[in-house]
């Protein structure tokens, strides 16, 4: 929801401030800190908002339905054994789920034209994750071991090819506080590249979906041996996690474990932030301009920027002297 701080967080003197100095610097908390730095600063400005809520939804005002002019909306969240109140937003409510978890899951369906209920599912995805979690001591990998690494089988068939190409980072080479002394930490990951369909309605306690994870995790435990040499020993690791689209499904709320839209340059655009719901705008990778981090930011950005006046943008532009 994007009605208080970030309305007024001066994004640009953000980007502005980050033009020098050249250093990367690895999270030791994780992104699990910056959630519950948001969690605690929310409830100065908001009543108390619920983690691991499964379900959120969005219910437009009457008011706004009957033509009024006068526009509300509530937010509503509600688990297992978990109540929320409902959180009354007076100037905007923002999603930055998926377009189709957006449109299933938060959106009324009786305030949705079809022509826009049409065109999210429509809309092609792109295939969903294997993941590959380890750690293992230093001496399991070779020396001078770098932090990033790509493996790809085949150039022909493209970086995205099915079971092609996979990522690897070890952190720990980097960020020492990041594993126990001694040891290192590693991800590795098809980008996108699994197809869901070979997963969809598989039982996660079942022999065939084991099966099936082993299977498809071998080119990922290949890679790292690839990267990591021949002192790696996948018998040695102190932690083996597996995850698969239904494991990128369940955690991130991702429908199919999508990466996101299939939209290629040239031949569609990302839809911009609005929605045909006044004052109900999208971010995130179903939106311009597109997927990944600084894509998704900038998306964010643009909401915020959407709800700023015109002389707010200008007192930020003055407090960062442009």
């Amino acid at each position: 929801m994007a009605c208080g701080s970030i309305c007024r967080t001066p994004w640009k003197l953000l980007l502005v401030g980050d033009r020098g100095g050249g250093e990367s610097k690895l999270d030791g908390a994780g992104a699990g800190a910056r959630d519950d730095a948001l969690g605690s600063h929310a409830p100065r400005r908001f009543p108390p908002l619920p983690s691991g809520a499964p379900r959120v939804e969005v219910e437009v005002a009457a008011a706004w339905a009957c033509g009024i002019g006068r526009w509300e909306a509530e937010a509503e969240a509600a688990a297992v054994g978990l109540w929320a109140p409902v959180v009354r937003a007076k100037k905007a409510v923002v999603s930055n789920a998926s377009m189709w978890d957006t449109l299933d899951l938060l959106l009324p369906p009786d305030a949705v034209p079809k022509s826009y209920e049409d065109k999210v599912k429509a809309t092609p995805q792109c295939d969903s994750f294997m993941h590959l979690h380890l750690g293992f001591g230093v001496e399991n990998a070779r020396e001078g071991l770098g932090v990033h690494h790509i493996v790809v089988d085949n150039w022909n068939k493209g970086v995205d090819g099915e079971q092609n190409v996979v990522l690897i980072s070890v952190p720990s080479v980097l960020s020492k506080d990041l594993a126990p002394p001694g040891k290192h930490t590693l991800h590795a990951y098809t980008p996108g590249t699994e197809p869901f369909r070979l997963w969809e309605g598989m039982d996660r306690k079942s022999a065939d979906y084991r099966r099936l994870k082993e299977e498809r995790s071998e080119v990922m435990w290949k890679a790292v041996e690839a990267a990591l040499g021949p002192k790696f020993s996948r018998e040695k690791c102190d932690v083996k996690l597996v995850g698969t689209p239904l494991t990128h499904k369940r955690f991130l709320r991702r429908n199919r474990g999508t990466y996101g839209p299939a939209i290629k340059a040239g031949e569609a655009t990302f839809p911009g932030q609005a929605t045909p719901i006044p004052q109900i705008f999208c971010c995130g990778d179903s939106t311009f301009p597109g997927i990944g981090v600084p894509a998704v930011a900038a998306s964010g950005a643009i909401v915020a920027n959407t709800l700023v006046s015109v002389s707010q943008h200008s007192e930020l532009l003055d407090a960062v002297g442009i």
